[in-house]
């Protein structure tokens, strides 16, 4: 589990990375979507770990908040660059 949630984290900040690097609209959205998708198996990771005992409370709390932080971020770059879209 411990490796699948390394790459399940990797994964988050390359595909933020490579989506930004894409010029055209469809190509960098897809990659922030991938990006989405990891961090959400991210936080289903920590839960799991978190009951299954490898996690105290206190630490799976704030995993837990930086997730849900990074994923507002994730998503607000979406709706801007949705809304960048459109305005062309």
């Amino acid at each position: 589990m411990t490796s699948q949630l390394r790459r399940a984290a990797v994964s988050v900040a390359v595909n933020i990375a490579e989506g930004y690097g894409r010029y055209h609209f469809k190509d960098r959205t897809l990659f922030l979507y991938n990006s989405r998708g990891s961090l959400l198996e991210v936080k289903s990771l920590v839960s799991i770990s978190f009951k299954l005992g490898y996690l105290k409370k206190e630490e799976n709390d704030q995993f837990l908040e930086k997730i849900d932080r990074l994923g507002v971020k994730v998503n607000n770059f979406i709706a801007y660059l949705k809304k960048k879209h459109l305005s062309k």
